[in-house]
């Protein structure tokens, strides 16, 4: 796969954990166990956070292409660091 769809692929990943999480607190979706929302959450975020450091670890990536992985990897980071730690 291409640097750029892997990169598109985590984007996607990341927008739907963070509307699956706006959805969670705003009570609109509800399921009879409230961890499968979490879980699923969580496995975008792990699956984003992969296509990222696989562009990074790749070696025929250009610095530009690596650097916004880094970005992305960052951000992804923090923010389910922010939504799952905290």
């Amino acid at each position: 796969m291409s640097t750029k769809r892997l990169q598109f692929i985590s984007i996607i990943c990341f927008g739907l954990a963070v509307v699956l999480e706006i959805f969670k607190e705003k009570s609109l979706v509800e399921f009879s166990n409230k961890d499968f929302i979490w879980g699923i959450s969580l496995a975008l975020l792990i699956t984003a956070l992969s296509f990222n450091v696989k562009i990074v670890r790749d070696f025929g990536a250009s610095i530009k292409e690596r650097r916004l992985s880094q970005v992305l990897t960052l951000l992804i980071s923090l923010y389910a660091f922010v939504i799952f730690a905290i």
